[in-house]
């Protein structure tokens, strides 16, 4: 069974993913954590960002374990600004779509089957999922999420603004 979870930036579909992976026994993946993964990946390697056959080299070689084991490392704004650059490369795309539905493919006990959240899971990278779910919030608490998330002199600014 396959989960798909799909909405903007902030919107709380990797809160909504945690709870539901752990409440039906489901294997979970954040699928920008492959894109987060790979920037950082870049960014340690001192690879040329703009060297788009480096970076293809790059994505091939990574793993979702790779990815997964990064934690709060990939949530930097340097690896957002270049995740971002890189999640337009057309091969990029291509091998990280083919690992998420590897991933959601491959699931194996325990687990009774996957859950994957991102911006494009219902309708690119499982289009036929088993069920599929949107989830979207206001502009003003998809900011205050972001913000919160994103480290002390941000949240600082935000706090300030609110008061």
């Amino acid at each position: 069974m396959i989960i798909a979870i799909d909405g903007p930036a902030g919107a709380g579909k990797g809160t909504i993913a945690v709870y539901l992976a752990g409440h039906f026994g489901f294997t979970y993946l954040d699928t920008g954590i492959l894109y987060r993964a790979l920037a950082h990946e870049a960014l340690e390697r001192s690879v040329d960002t703009e060297d788009e056959s480096a970076i293809i080299a790059l994505a091939a070689s990574l793993t979702v374990q790779q990815a997964m084991g990064k934690g709060d490392a990939l949530r930097g704004e340097e690896v957002a600004a270049v995740a971002s650059r890189i999640a337009v490369i057309g091969e990029v795309r291509a091998l990280l779509t083919q690992m998420q539905r590897d991933f959601g493919n491959n699931v194996s006990l325990p687990y009774k089957g996957a859950i994957l959240d991102g911006r494009d899971i219902g309708t690119v990278i499982y289009p036929n999922a088993t069920c599929k779910l949107f989830n979207t919030a206001s502009p003003e608490i998809r900011l205050k999420r972001r913000l919160l998330e994103s480290g002390d002199a941000k949240r600082e600014q935000f706090r300030q603004a609110l008061y």
